[in-house]
């Protein structure tokens, strides 16, 4: 009996042990399999190249997708926001992100751990173009202009206006020549921003300009900042000064009366009719015009009081971040600024390119890239950009106020 028992205990035993045997293997057999599925996933989560499109056009987007997809062999992933989507944690998980420079480019700047320029890149852009603190890298350049009638100029008998002085002098000659010297299109946020934003860096330059971004950022209504002084020392200059400018030009005839509502179709249609002596416009919306009414113009910078200040230049600019710890994107970074793609992306877009050695689309493109080298500031980025970007319902706020306030003379 005993024997019978010891043949059973020792089955039941070998056949215990089989199990706990089988059973190890089998968790081996799986750790395993996590550990390489894990480890693939990491390894494939490392040579992926994820990228944000932050509220760029699609045609900016297309071009810089294409080259992306040329320039890195593993796989990418393009990842597009609405310009009302922005989040910091949206463009912290890509490795490279592309927006327009302004606020929001700031405060990533602060907030999250951005990889150098190569310094290879920074060499083919001048030296103005580039951002002091390395770690934006500029790739494009659009630009708020006005464009000057040449036949009605010539009519007037006034030159290019060169200065500010000379500008609202061709305004006042004008007069006589056309229905509307000047013609702005108001009803649209970003270009009545825009317009006043110009001409506040206009008479007062950079520092004033970039006091009045700070003033908007943190305002709540145009009522809180109009009558800051936006200037150091004892000169005076604000807000409130720039828009009485505006409506003195508006009433006295320089500026067309109602241009605070006025729409696109308004410009094509009295400037087809030859009415139009000047317009304020960007670069971008230009290029969308009908080639027989832009032709008859000549396009330049808003004219600043003085010259001997540090001026830029309203050329709002598609920047690229490296959110990335390693340098495993440099050279796509870098490739994006080569004469060559710079070329062809100025080409496709119709705005101005950042090498200083790439052939731009045409004069125009070429003349934003020089004016944005020559000024001592470089390209600044409009109001829209710089004070509220991607607050889409403080911008519509703050151009309701204004149009509120060149119609009635009040904000609200």
């Amino acid at each position: 009996m005993k024997k019978q028992e010891k043949k059973v205990a020792a089955k039941f035993n070998s056949k215990w042990l089989g199990f706990v045997v089988t059973g190890v293997l089998v968790v081996l057999v799986c750790c395993s399999a996590v550990f390489v599925f894990l480890w693939h996933k990491k390894a494939t989560k490392d040579r992926t190249l994820e990228v944000g499109f932050f509220g760029l056009p699609q045609e900016i987007s297309a071009t810089l997708k294409e080259k992306l997809s040329v320039e890195y062999s593993e796989e990418i992933v393009f990842k597009e926001f609405s310009a009302d989507s922005f989040t910091q944690k949206n463009a912290k998980n890509c490795n490279l992100v592309f927006m327009y420079d302004g606020s929001s480019v700031a405060s990533l700047e602060k907030n999250a751990d951005l990889r150098k320029v190569p310094e290879e890149a920074s060499l083919y852009l001048p030296g103005r173009i580039q951002r002091e603190n390395g770690v934006v890298l500029p790739v494009l350049l659009d630009h708020w202009e006005i464009a000057y009638n040449r036949g009605a100029l010539e009519a007037a008998g006034v030159e290019h206006p060169l200065n500010y002085n000379q500008f609202v002098n061709a305004l006042e000659k004008l007069k006589g020549q056309v229905f509307v010297p000047l013609f702005v299109c108001g009803s649209e946020d970003d270009t009545i921003l825009a317009f006043v934003g110009a001409f506040v860096e206009s008479f007062g330059s950079e520092p004033a300009y970039s006091k009045l971004l700070r003033e908007l950022s943190g305002a709540k209504s145009l009522d809180e900042i109009v009558d800051k002084n936006l200037l150091e020392g004892k000169e005076e200059l604000s807000l409130r000064m720039i828009l009485e400018s505006i409506k003195e030009w508006q009433l006295d005839g320089r500026l067309y009366e109602k241009w605070y509502s006025a729409r696109e179709t308004d410009l094509v249609a009295f400037g087809n009719d030859g009415h139009i002596g000047s317009y304020f416009t960007s670069l971008s919306k230009h290029r969308q015009l009908p080639y027989n009414f832009v032709s008859q113009y000549d396009a330049d910078r808003v004219p600043v009081v003085a010259t001997n200040t540090k001026h830029g230049i309203m050329a709002p600019s598609v920047v690229c971040l490296n959110l990335s710890v390693s340098d495993k994107f440099d050279s796509i970074i870098t490739s994006l600024v080569e004469p060559v793609f710079q070329k062809d992306f100025s080409e496709k877009t119709k705005l101005a390119p950042v090498s200083s050695r790439a052939v731009p689309y045409d004069t125009q493109a070429n003349d934003v890239r020089f004016l944005t080298a020559a000024c001592p500031a470089g390209q600044l980025p409009d109001l829209c950009n710089g004070a509220m970007q991607f607050d889409l319902e403080k911008q519509a706020l703050f151009a309701q106020q204004l149009r509120n306030y060149f119609k009635g003379g009040v904000f609200n």
